[in-house]
């Protein structure tokens, strides 16, 4: 029971941390205008994103994620750490448009999509 609990809370974690960077709509400068505080908020979903999946990906048995969740999710957790080493200083709404232009950011988006794939079609 317990371990289902886990499991549940981790899919919905995932989905509500990735979520955000999986939408479209953050590559639009009068969006980016429009939520600047949230978007704010965007550094701290690296954060625990990167936080809270690194247990999970030293200890994957516990959380029963199939090889495609666990690699998947790997994958957007080491792009995710190259896009902060890269974009370290991210403060401005001036800082996100020129991070956004990074390439790195689509291919977070683009992992983001694949992750959140891979945990609906496990429900």
């Amino acid at each position: 029971m317990n371990r289902s609990y886990e499991q549940d809370a981790l899919k919905t974690f995932i989905r509500d941390c990735v979520s955000p960077l999986a939408d479209e709509k953050s590559q639009n400068d009068a969006w980016l205008e429009g939520q600047w505080d949230k978007l704010t908020t965007i550094d701290e979903l690296y954060i625990n994103f990167c936080d809270y999946c690194e247990p999970i990906l030293e200890n994957p048995d516990r959380y029963n994620l199939s090889s495609e969740q666990l690699s998947e999710t790997k994958r957007l957790y080491d792009l995710i750490e190259s896009f902060d080493e890269k974009n370290p200083e991210i403060e401005t709404i001036e800082d996100y448009k020129k991070a956004l232009n990074d390439p790195l950011w689509k291919d977070v988006q683009i992992q983001a999509k694949v992750v959140l794939s891979k945990f609906q079609k496990s429900d």
